[in-house]
C-alpha cells in the first residue's frame, strides 16, 4: 500500500499531511514537482530484532562529494518514519529514451554495539514509498569494517557486454536420447 504525499511548500507549510508518518525534511526544488517516499528497516542480521535509536544518513552525490541531505533515528520497531524526497517526474517512466525515472540516494547507517552499513545508489521513485532493508552484524574487534552495498544501475542505463545471442528453440539433450521440438 502506497503513501500518499502532500508536496512541502514554505508558504503552505499550515497544510495538513494524509500520512502522519510522512515527514517533509526539506522541499525539493521549485521546479521539481515529483516527490517519493523512503523509509528505512534497520534489523540485526542474526535474528532480524530491530535495532532501537540506530543513526540513519540520507545524502545524495552532487558532483565529486556527497551533500548530507538529512540524519534520522529509528523507532523501537527499527523503522524511520517515511521521507519525503525530490524524485524525477513520473512521465520519465513513461516515455523511451528518458533520463533516469528514479533519483539515487546513499544511505549510512551507524548504531551502538553494530558495524556501520552504507548502501549506495537507493532508489525512489515519484509518488511511491521505497523502502530499503538494512541487516547489521554485531561490531567485529576490528575497527573500520565497514560494510558497502553498491546498486548497480539498470541495464537501461549502465554500461553492460551485449547479450549472447541464442536460438529461441533449443534440442534437449538427455542420457537417454535427444528430444527434438516440434
Amino acid at each position: 500500500m502506497a503513501d500518499s504525499f502532500t508536496p512541502f511548500l514554505p508558504e503552505e507549510s499550515t497544510q495538513e499531511t494524509e500520512s502522519p508518518s510522512t515527514v517533509p525534511r526539506y522541499p525539493a526544488s521549485p521546479d521539481t514537482a515529483s516527490y517519493g517516499g523512503l523509509r528505512i528497516n534497520v534489523r540485526q542480521l542474526s535474528n532480524h530484532f530491530p535495532i532501537e535509536n540506530a543513526l540513519v544518513t540520507i545524502s545524495r552525490r552532487n558532483g565529486d562529494s556527497n551533500e548530507i541531505l538529512d540524519e534520522i533515528r529509528t523507532t523501537g520497531t527499527g523503522e524511520t518514519e517515511t521521507l519525503e524526497l525530490p524524485a524525477p517526474p513520473l512521465d520519465y517512466s513513461l516515455t523511451p529514451d528518458s533520463p533516469k525515472p528514479y533519483s539515487e540516494y546513499t544511505i549510512f547507517v551507524s548504531a551502538e554495539g553494530y558495524e556501520p552499513v552504507q548502501i549506495v545508489d537507493s532508489e525512489v521513485l515519484p509518488s511511491v514509498t521505497s523502502l530499503q532493508n538494512i541487516e547489521m552484524l554485531p561490531q567485529a574487534s576490528v575497527a573500520g569494517t565497514e560494510e558497502t552495498f553498491v546498486i548497480p544501475d539498470h541495464t537501461l542505463y549502465g554500461e553492460y557486454p551485449p547479450k549472447i545471442e541464442e536460438d529461441e528453440i533449443k534440442e534437449i539433450t538427455t542420457r537417454f536420447k535427444t528430444i527434438s521440438p516440434l
